[in-house]
């Protein structure tokens, strides 16, 4: 049997010596700099640049943890389920809401709840209730729901004008479906008051945030760092091409929606054509070899049928003005009211006329008049 023995040479131990040293050097260095720096900074004998200062200020501005905002806000956020018959059989899709008064009323999405014939509404805790809608408006993505219950939590509203880009967000919601119910993610406010057009083609004032908003997350609550409610989340708000981009419509803006479609189930005074319409974009006008503008599917409005509109017309312009998007259409109706006179430039598909008419703008009581 052999017995190696290992031994360190004075050098080596010497180096280690060395290595020992200058750790515990760096180490009370580093300790004595940074006890310095605060003792300093504490009697403002040095003070820190005004992004740190404002940083700090935006961090003290929240007067509730993370877990007391989840704790405040969860409650009042629900799963909606849409179904598209009343047996409430065939599930069509699935979101999120936010409950509007403890007596039943909840605000989700347009498109949540869009193909719906019944609906039902599952709360934090697993309970369910039935539901019925109140009212639609696809113009600005934002329903009404009204929960077959009492004494539910209703949520705490703020105003978003004095959101600010910067300032801390949490989305919550049901990411996935029911399955993730009362999922939370936090990011910030990327910017305010963005401008966003619709897939109806209005322009909605939204607030835009890296805070993750999935389809699930649809009719959820955008909340601030007091657990209140200042946008109501869309996945179908967004922007093309771009990763991390969400957008809610602003609390300010829901809420207008919401009291119209529970008071008139419709958004009062909103002119409207009084036809349904699909857009004739640049590659279909290229394609069919007809003019860009609305094609008419059906027709509602008296005054347009007495115009000699029919079914199968294209509106190249109204008032003047081509359409070349959809919220040209949109723009020029925002301008009016009911009961307005307008002029319709009219392409007649059949014989390839050309003629204008004009008719009187009805108010608006339907969900949409765009069809997909």
């Amino acid at each position: 049997m052999y017995h190696i023995k290992y031994s360190i040479s004075p050098k080596k131990k010497s180096t280690l010596t060395k290595i020992i040293f200058l750790i515990f050097f760096v180490s009370f260095i580093s300790f004595v700099s940074i006890f310095s720096f605060l003792f300093l900074l504490s009697k403002q004998i040095i003070t820190l640049p005004n992004d740190f200062q404002n940083y700090n200020k935006t961090l003290t501005k929240q007067n509730l943890s993370l877990p007391q905002i989840a704790k405040k806000v969860v409650p009042s956020v629900v799963g909606v389920l849409s179904y598209s018959d009343v047996s409430a059989q065939t599930l069509v899709s699935e979101g999120s809401g936010v409950v509007l008064s403890k007596d039943g009323y909840i605000i989700t999405n347009a498109h949540v709840s869009k193909g719906g014939s019944s609906f039902k509404v599952m709360l934090y805790d697993g309970k369910v209730y039935s539901a019925s809608l109140i009212g639609s408006d696809t113009a600005t993505d934002i329903a009404l729901l009204k929960a077959d219950a009492n004494n539910l939590t209703a949520a705490d509203f703020k105003s978003a004008e004095n959101a600010s880009v910067g300032d801390i967000v949490l989305a919550v919601g049901n990411p996935g479906g029911i399955a993730f119910n009362s999922t939370t993610t936090m990011g910030i406010i990327s910017a305010t008051n963005r401008s966003i057009v619709t897939s109806e083609g209005y322009i909605v004032s939204c607030i835009q945030t890296d805070a993750a908003i999935s389809p699930g997350n649809s009719g959820g609550a955008l909340i601030n760092t007091s657990g209140q409610v200042i946008g109501i989340n869309s996945s179908k708000i967004v922007a093309d091409g771009f990763e991390g981009l969400g957008f809610a419509i602003t609390s300010d803006v829901a809420l207008q929606i919401a009291y119209e479609l529970k008071e008139y189930g419709h958004v009062k005074n909103r002119a409207a054509l009084g036809v349904s319409y699909q857009f004739i974009d640049k590659q279909a006008s290229e394609y069919y070899s007809i003019p860009k503008g609305i094609y008419i599917h059906d027709i509602i409005n008296e005054s347009a049928m007495i115009a000699g509109i029919k079914k199968g017309d294209i509106i190249t312009a109204i008032e003047g003005n081509e359409i070349k998007d959809i919220t040209d259409v949109t723009k020029i109706l925002l301008q009016k009211k009911p009961g307005d006179k307008v002029e319709l430039k009219i392409y007649r598909s059949t014989n390839g006329t050309v003629f204008t008419v004009k008719i009187t703008l009805i108010e608006s009581d339907r969900s949409s008049q765009l069809l997909d």
